[in-house]
């Protein structure tokens, strides 16, 4: 695998308070929905993180369920 591979495979992971922020909830909001699987989250130990790719997807994907669901 080359350099540039790795580069596009690895992607920083976002704390609660840094999702919170780029959400605009507050971090309990975070961790709430974390704790129910409301959305995409990954655990590491007792930590949860976020991937900024995975937030856009489903966030993404909600407005297009929401905008089904009103027709």
């Amino acid at each position: 695998m080359s350099a540039n591979q790795c580069q596009t495979v690895f992607e920083p992971l976002l704390n609660v308070k840094q999702a919170a922020e780029l959400f605009g909830v507050h971090p309990a909001t975070m961790l709430r929905l974390a704790r129910r699987s409301r959305i995409p989250r990954i655990k590491i130990g007792k930590l949860w993180r976020f991937r900024i790719s995975d937030l856009n997807t489903w966030l993404a994907s909600e407005r297009t369920t929401k905008a089904v669901r009103r027709l």
